[in-house]
């Protein structure tokens, strides 16, 4: 597996060699005003013991790396900082990147949107590179998956893959847990007697997308009476190997209503 990190991260190298390359020739490029954004995704609580899941989604078509054919996904891809997953928003034009920074995340096609599991390596005087393992998109409307990628931007969602995936036996689809971080509950206080927010509308079109039953009336009339979100601490363990730990359940209805535009 080394032997292979290494001949990819080296192969990896020479493409970035190339593309400099290429970028300094002046040539004429096709679509020179569009570019990739990326969105890394915060990792740094898959590790714990505690988690507030959401949902869980289905990486679909993935497209494995060839030195990466007998790749698993153990228990150690949480805690080794060389692993890491980031979105992929393709096709993005310069005067959308710039609104992007400002927070006004505008709809793109699910087409365009694609996540990543990246291992880093450090080769050629300390120089680290990143090689893609594998990319998968998801199925889901335009609206909310954009929304994942701002929220994970922003930090108030992360995502972690299901463990106990072994691709040297075949190429199944992914499970990815959608967890809630505690930046978005710190928010939604924070929001309770001040006006919208624009991360709002996306978090409104995740839950639409993963919980739509949050979105019920009977969901709004159940938690009127409350301003406040009550978390659910009470643990239950996992129903597969994706974590040893515990993870904890929260009121999403909750959530909603602390999220949702007055009327």
């Amino acid at each position: 597996m080394q032997n292979n990190a290494a001949a990819s991260a080296s192969a990896e190298l020479e493409n970035q060699r190339k593309a400099s390359s290429s970028d300094a020739q002046p040539t004429e490029l096709v679509g020179i005003d569009e570019q990739p954004y990326f969105v890394e995704v915060e990792r740094n609580s898959w590790a714990s013991n505690h988690h507030r899941d959401a949902s869980e989604l289905v990486l679909h078509g993935l497209n494995l790396r060839q030195e990466y054919s007998s790749f698993r996904i153990t228990d150690g891809f949480y805690h080794d900082s060389k692993y890491s997953l980031r979105f992929r928003v393709s096709n993005v034009k310069q005067s959308v990147l710039s609104r992007i920074k400002l927070g006004h995340w505008p709809v793109f096609s699910s087409s365009d949107i694609s996540l990543e599991v990246i291992e880093k390596s450090m080769v050629e005087e300390d120089r680290e590179v990143e090689s893609v393992i594998f990319s998968g998109r998801f199925d889901g409307p335009d609206e909310g998956i954009t929304g994942l990628v701002h929220l994970t931007n922003m930090e108030f969602l992360t995502l972690r893959p299901v463990l106990g995936v072994d691709f040297s036996e075949k190429m199944t689809p992914l499970r990815m847990r959608v967890e809630i971080l505690e930046k978005a509950f710190d928010a939604c206080e924070s929001l309770l007697e001040s006006t919208r927010q624009i991360w709002k509308k996306s978090m409104m079109n995740v839950m639409a997308w993963l919980r739509p039953e949050v979105m019920t009336s009977e969901a709004r009339y159940r938690h009127a009476k409350s301003k406040e979100m009550e978390v659910n601490m009470a643990a239950e363990i996992g129903d597969d190997t994706s974590n040893s730990g515990k993870r904890a359940q929260f009121d999403v209805a909750g959530l909603y209503e602390a999220i949702k535009p007055s009327k």
